[in-house]
Parts: C-alpha cells; structure tokens; sequence
C-alpha cells in the first residue's frame, strides 16, 4: 500500500512534517486497528482499518469524536500512517527521499520522554483522548458551560483513580494535551484555574505517597517535565535538608 498512490503527494508531505514535528501520538493498537491523535492547532483523532491483507478500509478523520471529515484533503490519516511505514507495519510503503528524514528529537516539551514507557500511560491516554475531544468542542461551539462539564468530568475520572501512580500520569499527561489548546476565553483566568487545579492534585497525591523510593521517582519525573511546577519541591532537597539539621 503506497502512502503518495493513496494520498498524494501534498499530503503526504504535510504529514511527513506533523510526524517530524512530534504531532503524532499512537493511542491504541491491536491486529487491524489503530487509533492515534494528531495535533495540528486542534486534536483529531485517526482511526485506521485493516483488511486481512493489510489493504486499508476508509480511514475516519475526527475532530469531535463523533462526525467524520475527508481523510484525504487533510494530512491527519496520512501522518499516522507514515508513522507506522517507519515502524515497518502494515506492509505500507512510501515514496519518499528518506535519506533527507531525520528522526523525531525525544518529545520533551509535548511529552516526557519517560512517560510513554510507563504501562499506566498507555492505560489512560484514549480515556483522556475522548475528555481533550470534548473540551476542545468550545472552539466549536462556545458554550462555556459544556467546556466547564467537560473539565468536571476530566476531574472526576482523576479522583476515581485509586492507583497513585495513575492518577499522577492521568494528570501529567492530561496537562501536556490541554496546554497545546488555545481557547478565546474573555477571562484568562480560567485557564491558568485548570493548570493550577491539575498541579494542586498532583501535590495532594504526592504528599499521600508513604513510599519515600516511590515519591522520589514521581518528583524526580514531574520536576524534569517543564509543564509542571508551580506546587511541587524538590523532595530530594527536602530529604537532604532534612538530615543536615539533625
């Protein structure tokens, strides 16, 4: 399956760029299914469909979620797809100087690069892929009490997590998504509301941790992710501190 021969070569180029630019994150993958968000101003979630002998059904391009969009005039469908040739999956194939790509820099402003190692990330990231669809909806629709139903319930999905562990990855990685979001709020304090309250949960979970080992891996991840920090310390600091005064 030839990426030019299916989308041409315009989009395939634009697609080339949202992957090189880190815009492409898988989400879900088994057999003949793979999910991916891909960011371009807005997330739109990529939805691909394979044969048994890996010729593609109709790809389905989202913005919301629920109403499709033309896959093939927007590069979305084709970034995700580039992104699994060079995994070498799916028996797709491009056209392309190759010899002129160089490979992704480690996400470290839009994702920590620890993080996508982490099984609870993968756990979450399509939960929290339905929540950003959601929120985003206010560009769309400008009804500020949705967008605040939307937020209530990302907050409820992080108090119902019993696992410290996911919910501080919940949290962080919500964050990562919604900072790349611009919303024309009359009142920009809203924003900054929903980075604080994320941080304030983050801390709070933090401080309930009993595992000194465990505490310091979180701190030590949180306070390498320069989109976290307002409510964190150092624990390190504080363990040293701590023993200089005795």
């Amino acid at each position: 399956m030839e990426l030019i021969q299916l989308f041409g070569k315009e989009m395939v180029n634009q697609g080339i760029s949202l992957y090189l630019d880190n815009k492409v994150i898988i989400i879900d993958e088994d057999t003949h299914t793979v999910k991916g968000l891909v960011f371009d101003e807005y997330y739109y979630l990529v939805t691909l469909t394979f044969n048994k002998d890996y010729s593609i059904v109709y790809p389905s391009v989202s913005k919301d979620g629920i109403k499709d969009k033309n896959p093939f005039n927007k590069p979305y469908a084709s970034a995700l797809m580039f992104n699994l040739f060079l995994e070498d999956k799916y028996d797709i194939t491009c056209k392309c100087k190759l010899d002129q790509l160089k490979k992704p820099k480690l996400q470290t402003d839009f994702f920590a690069d620890q993080l996508i190692d982490l099984k609870c990330y993968k756990d979450t990231i399509e939960i929290l892929s339905n929540h950003i669809l959601r929120i985003q909806n206010y560009n769309t629709d400008k009804r500020l009490c949705l967008f605040s139903q939307s937020i209530d319930d990302v907050f409820e999905f992080f108090d119902s997590l019993t696992s410290f562990r996911k919910r501080i990855i919940s949290i962080q990685t919500f964050i990562h998504l919604y900072a790349q979001l611009s919303f024309n709020f009359s009142n920009q304090d809203i924003h900054y509301v929903i980075i604080d309250e994320c941080n304030q949960r983050i801390n709070e979970t933090l401080n309930e941790m009993d595992n000194p080992f465990h505490k310091l891996f979180y701190q030590t991840l949180l306070l390498n992710d320069t989109h976290i920090h307002p409510y964190l310390c150092d624990y390190n600091k504080v363990i040293n501190q701590s023993n200089n005064s005795h």
